[in-house]
């Protein structure tokens, strides 16, 4: 099963706020596989996806607070103080979180002669992404590109995650 929510923006409609909501995405995902043999008496496999996004794009105004002032063309070293300019905002401001859990729970049939009840065996694994990303043109000519990429792996008790359900 997988699900994945995003409002799409009107068309013709340009101007982006930073609190619209079709800055947002939502994602969801679940997958499960049960399968068995001569030698496996169960084996249980569930993986969980989840995400949420967030991507603002805009068109910051650049602004030359001496552009028109008369004299600064005069001198070569007064065109610095002509020229100078800014962005009132960031271009880009973006991040991104998912969520990936994998469950897999096995048990072995005894297939020896010794009467054994074999315990179940469980491998889990539960990761978290984080993506961030931001780019500010300071000014015509100095850029800035900000990008930051962080994993973490999620501890799990060992056992079942369902300690209710009986196999």
């Amino acid at each position: 099963n997988f699900t994945n929510v995003r409002k799409e923006r009107a068309v013709g409609e340009n101007n982006s706020k930073i609190y619209d909501i079709e800055n947002f995405t939502l994602s969801y995902s679940y997958n499960e596989v049960f399968s068995r043999n001569i030698n496996t008496k169960y084996s249980i496999r569930k993986d969980f996806n989840g995400g949420l996004g967030y991507n603002f794009n805009t068109q910051p105004k650049n602004i030359k607070p001496f552009s028109k002032v008369k004299f600064l063309k005069k001198g070569k070293y007064l065109r610095l103080l002509k020229d100078f300019n800014f962005y009132t905002s960031p271009k880009q401001f973006s991040f991104r979180t998912d969520l990936n859990r994998s469950y897999l729970e096995t048990k072995m049939r005894n297939t020896s002669s010794v009467q054994i009840d074999l315990p179940a065996m469980y491998s889990k694994l539960f990761t978290m992404n984080r993506i961030y990303n931001m780019k500010y043109d300071l000014s015509r000519s100095i850029k800035l590109n900000f990008s930051a990429r962080s994993q973490s792996i999620v501890d799990e008790p060992y056992g079942r995650i369902d300690t209710k359900q009986k196999r």
